[in-house]
């Protein structure tokens, strides 16, 4: 099945910003807004070429397929808030 995550998003970063995934398997990340947004409101995973942007009170899915081990990092629009994601 898919892997899915909750990921509540701040004006100051996001909460978790540390998971795990098994590689080869779906993950689904459910990106909500909370508090408002400052550039937190554009999520980047560089590494996977993908950009989304956020909007207050909807809830953001971001779907992907890690194929190898190791880390995988997301950021806000600046680069100032981050979270890793460690593929095993």
């Amino acid at each position: 099945g898919v892997q899915t995550v909750d990921i509540s998003v701040f004006p100051n970063g996001y909460s978790p910003n540390n998971i795990q995934v098994k590689a080869g398997s779906p993950v689904r990340l459910n990106l909500t807004p909370s508090g408002g947004l400052g550039c937190t409101s554009v999520f980047r995973m560089p590494q996977l070429g993908i950009t989304e942007r956020l909007s207050e009170g909807t809830t953001t899915p971001v779907e992907f397929t890690p194929q190898e081990r190791g880390k995988l990092t997301w950021t806000c629009s600046m680069g100032m808030f981050r979270g890793v994601i460690e593929v095993i």
